[in-house]
């Protein structure tokens, strides 16, 4: 199986999307299509913001526990419950 990857910067306009997971469905989901940069660099925050904030949070707790890593998952499982109820209030997309 091969794939095909675009080195061009004046790729077509969907090009991109055949190779983003999601690419063309998160493109169909927006609410104002002239906003639409402002749009997708705020999904691609919150999409990258666990993967930042993780490593930082880990190092804090291990840090506060001198050295100790035991508490990182516990930690780590709060955190998750905390962002399934975040969400929980959502009903859906416009």
């Amino acid at each position: 199986m091969t794939t095909e990857v675009s080195t061009t910067a004046t790729a077509s306009p969907g090009a991109s999307e055949k190779y983003v997971p999601g690419g063309k469905l998160r493109r169909y989901m927006l609410p104002d299509p002239t906003s639409a940069g402002r749009d997708l660099g705020m999904a691609a925050i919150g999409q990258n913001f666990g993967s930042a904030l993780g490593p930082l949070l880990a190092g804090a707790v291990v840090a506060f526990s001198s050295g100790f890593y035991g508490y990182v998952w516990p930690v780590a499982f709060v955190t998750a419950l905390l962002a399934a109820i975040a969400i929980l209030p959502i009903k859906g997309v416009r």
